[in-house]
């Protein structure tokens, strides 16, 4: 399995943005709506995000073997009096990719900085009721449910259930620990 590292946004990204944010199959198992965008409005939001930012984390995945970027794994809504952030998600672009473990690692890595570096106790996350596979990955570094919140999305025609999950930085070392 190649192993993953993961990196500030550029705005040399723009090509592979612009084709994981215009991928309709990928927006399927993501909670948020798929809207065309077009380069131009990409490379505005590519700047955008690419700036530093003490309210979001926006990072892309990398393979080791390569430096190839193979997905995005963005923290927003920070919010540093109780000390958390929302994980918007993890998208892996290409199913070559998917299915190796590759987002997982890239989580375990983003919850890492998030916590360790950053000092934030608690990453929240909304993921779709039929996600299962996001689920298990989250499960896999630690989340729990923490709640099931009725038809919060809209998704191709219909209103879908979204589950949420968090983690705590106590829960966080004590797994650590646990290994």
């Amino acid at each position: 399995m190649d192993e993953v590292f993961l990196r500030t946004l550029h705005n040399n990204d723009l090509e592979n943005t612009h084709l994981w944010h215009s991928g309709q199959e990928i927006y399927r198992s993501l909670v948020g709506s798929f809207g065309y965008v077009s380069q131009d409005a990409e490379k505005g939001l590519l700047e955008k995000k690419a700036e530093y930012s003490k309210d979001e984390i926006n990072l892309v995945v990398c393979l080791v073997s390569n430096d190839q970027a193979i997905g995005l794994i963005p923290v927003c809504e920070i919010d540093w009096i109780p000390r958390q952030g929302h994980l918007t998600g993890f998208l892996i672009d290409d199913p070559e990719h998917q299915g190796k473990g590759h987002g997982a690692k890239s989580l375990n890595l983003m919850l890492k900085h998030c916590i360790k570096d950053l000092g934030l106790n608690r990453i929240w996350s909304h993921i779709l009721i039929e996600n299962e596979i996001s689920l298990k990955v989250f499960k896999k570094c630690g989340f729990h449910v923490e709640g099931h919140l009725k038809q919060q999305a809209f998704k191709d025609g219909y209103f879908r259930d979204v589950i949420l999950v968090g983690l705590c930085a106590e829960d966080y070392f004590s797994l650590k620990e646990a290994k």
